[in-house]
């Protein structure tokens, strides 16, 4: 854990200050179809831009992202792009996430189409035409829970009860399970 984050009661807890979780490299090499999926709390003063995850690369000549799969919650989006912001394929619910209450979110990509659930209900989804595997060809060196790959961006401020990261994409009923419906 870098960045101070600590965990307590069963929560890993970020202040939006520093705080992020930095996980191993490459998490996304050979994978076609994804599922992501955590608990999360969005503290009522979380602001700005941030992302609840991401897994990619930073371009470090321009402090900008460089290929990643990504979830956000202003609004509630989630996506994949395979360079800076401008070739994002987001699936995006059109709201925020209510601040101040837990929500179990989950993001998967099968074939073509991307998928976003909300408390373990399909919220949206959209066609996209890039694999997890197409960030960074597999290589990914920037993979963190709670930080953006875009150094402008503000840290996530909540926190998480579970994360999960599938190289396969669950089924909707599989992802109302895990979200307790």
């Amino acid at each position: 854990i870098i960045g101070g984050a600590l965990v307590a009661s069963g929560e890993l807890a970020f202040d939006g200050t520093n705080d992020y979780v930095d996980l191993p490299d490459n998490l996304l090499a050979g994978v076609e179809d994804v599922t992501v999926e955590a608990e999360v709390y969005l503290d009522p003063a979380l602001g700005g831009d941030y992302f609840i995850y991401g897994f990619g690369n930073t371009d470090t000549s321009t402090s900008w992202g460089n290929g990643y799969l990504f979830a956000d919650g202003a609004p509630y989006r989630a996506g994949i792009a395979t360079g800076n912001w401008s070739t994002e394929q987001n699936v995006d619910q059109g709201a925020a996430l209510t601040r101040g209450v837990w929500h179990h979110i989950a993001f998967t990509v099968q074939g073509n189409t991307a998928t976003l659930y909300l408390d373990g209900l399909a919220v949206a989804s959209a066609t996209v035409n890039s694999d997890p595997d197409d960030v960074g060809n597999g290589r990914t060196s920037a993979n963190y829970l709670g930080r953006s790959m875009y150094s402008g961006d503000g840290f996530f401020r909540g926190s998480f009860r579970e994360f999960a990261l599938y190289n396969r994409a669950l089924s909707a009923t599989e992802v109302a399970a895990h979200a307790g419906n």
